[in-house]
C-alpha cells in the first residue's frame, strides 16, 4: 500500500516504531522522473510590519544554513537550502536529500496554499478528470473551466494580493 505524503511523515512513522527503508520508504511520484515536487515553509514579512530591519534579520537566520539546521532537525524534513549540511537527516531525508543534489533532479515548488480554497478543491479534482481521461479534449475541458474558475475568483477579490 502506498501512500502520498511530504517527507514530514517520516519522523511521525519512526516515532511509532516504524523502521525506515525497511516499513516505509521514499520514492518519486510516478511521471516526475528527475523532479521532485515539494512544499516550502514560508516565512511572510508583512508590509507594514511594526519591525522590518528586525524581521529581515530574523528572516536571514531562517534562511541560513544555521538557521535551516535548527529548523529541520526538529520539523523532520530536508531543509530548503540546499547547502544545509545533512549529518542530521535520517535514511529517508538522506534519501530525498541526496536526490536533490543529484545532477539533473530539478525542485518544482507546490504552490496550491495560494490558491483560494474553493479554486483549490476545483484545481484538483480537474486534475484527477485528465488523469482518468488523458485526451485533447478532456485537456480541453479541464483548462477552460480552470480558467472560469480563475476568473471568477478574481472578479470575486479572492486571489491574494500581496501589494507588489
Amino acid at each position: 500500500m502506498y501512500f502520498c505524503m511530504g517527507d514530514w511523515i517520516a519522523p511521525l512513522l519512526e516515532s511509532e516504531g516504524m523502521e525506515p527503508i525497511k516499513e516505509f520508504d521514499f520514492f518519486p511520484a510516478p511521471g516526475t522522473r528527475n523532479m521532485i515536487i515539494g512544499q516550502v515553509d514560508t516565512l511572510p514579512l508583512t508590509k507594514d510590519s511594526d519591525a522590518p530591519n528586525l524581521a529581515k534579520t530574523f528572516l536571514k537566520f531562517c534562511a541560513s544554513t544555521e538557521g535551516q539546521t535548527a529548523f529541520n532537525r526538529y520539523k523532520g524534513s530536508v531543509a530548503a537550502n540546499l547547502e544545509t549540511p545533512s549529518d542530521f537527516y535520517g535514511p529517508i531525508m538522506s534519501k530525498i536529500y541526496h536526490l536533490l543534489h543529484k545532477p539533473g533532479v530539478q525542485f518544482m515548488p507546490n504552490l496550491s496554499f495560494l490558491m483560494p480554497p474553493a479554486f483549490y478543491t476545483q484545481f484538483y479534482t480537474q486534475i484527477e478528470k485528465y488523469a482518468v481521461d488523458p485526451t485533447n479534449e478532456t485537456l480541453d475541458e479541464v483548462l477552460n473551466e480552470l480558467e472560469r474558475l480563475r476568473i471568477e475568483a478574481s472578479t470575486l477579490g479572492k486571489w491574494v494580493n500581496w501589494g507588489w
